[in-house]
């Protein structure tokens, strides 16, 4: 199941990459390859922006979905997989913050790791009662 999230996740940034580069190229241009220090790194029509910022909007709203998922990529395990592709579906984890996000995983982990050892101790007491 992990590397099936995994998966997921890393489609979902690859798209939201494309969309990202097709939103600069279309509104602002081709960007440089290679980012320099110096002022001239932006073209001149970027300081003629729309007074609106939808760019700018876009471009944040895209930011923080990449944040998202780059969260519950980095604390992907086996034992939150099973929430984590909950929250892919159909988009769940847009509905949080990142601390919320976090949280949940946490708990996921928590919860399932409390499940696995209950699990555990009851096979282990089972067995031991078996051999007597």
């Amino acid at each position: 199941m992990v590397e099936h999230v995994y998966g997921i996740i890393d489609s979902k940034l690859q798209f939201l990459d494309f969309q990202i580069k097709k939103i600069i190229e279309n509104n602002l241009g081709n960007l440089p390859k290679e980012i320099s220090n110096e002022d001239a790194f932006f073209p001149e029509h970027l300081q003629n922006l729309p007074d609106d910022n939808r760019i700018l909007d876009s471009l944040e709203a895209y930011s923080r979905n990449i944040s998202l998922l780059l969260l519950m990529r980095t604390t992907l395990t086996y034992l939150s997989a099973e929430t984590a592709f909950f929250l892919l579906t159909n988009d769940k984890y847009m509905d949080f913050d990142e601390k919320q996000l976090r949280t949940i995983l946490e708990e996921a982990i928590y919860d399932q790791a409390s499940n696995d050892l209950d699990n555990i101790i009851q096979r282990a007491m089972i067995k031991l009662t078996m051999n007597n």
